[in-house]
């Protein structure tokens, strides 16, 4: 009696423990192959509206306790060092409950210098909508008011404001 009490008490404890460690290590990936309409803008300038494409292949990683990250490749049409560079894994932090912000870390080397690229980004918590902000560093200085806005899936100004409006409250 006192060693079945002993293996039920043991076999408790292991299970125990393997689902705690399944919880505490298991990422969740979900495979990311996606391709979106969006609009290039200007915010507060409905007239500088660029009709433009994402494409994203990647895994998300989503654990339970930690922060999700994102590897792969995040393309935007036009802007040649986002498919030219590698990108850095991204890691999200959360923002609100149904969307999380990271930056978008692009990274080569040319001529033996090293050259980054940062675009930051606020997503929705399962990426199928978002908003990236960035500067044209190559083109010109930084100003508020030539902040680069890229918003999917949207084709219109409008749209492209909705969904980064969604994603900050």
């Amino acid at each position: 009696m006192k060693v079945t009490k002993i293996k039920i008490l043991s076999i408790v404890i292991i299970l125990i423990l393997l689902t705690t460690t399944f919880i505490l290590f298991y990422n969740f990936p979900t495979k990311i192959e996606a391709e979106y309409p969006a609009i290039q803008y200007n915010e507060g300038y409905p007239d500088s509206v660029v009709q433009t494409k994402i494409k994203i292949s990647g895994t998300l990683n989503r654990p339970i306790i930690g922060n999700k990250t994102f590897n792969g490749q995040f393309v935007i049409k036009g802007y040649n060092f986002s498919k030219d560079y590698k990108l850095i894994d991204v890691v999200f932090s959360n923002f609100t409950k149904k969307s999380m912000v990271g930056s978008l870390g692009y990274i080569n080397n040319k001529n033996g210098k090293n050259d980054l690229k940062i675009v930051g980004i606020i997503a929705s918590s399962d990426m199928e909508k978002f908003t990236l902000s960035f500067y044209d560093s190559e083109k010109e200085e930084p100003n508020p008011e030539k902040q680069i806005k890229i918003s999917a899936p949207s084709t219109t100004y409008e749209e492209g404001m909705k969904i980064q409006n969604e994603l900050i409250k």
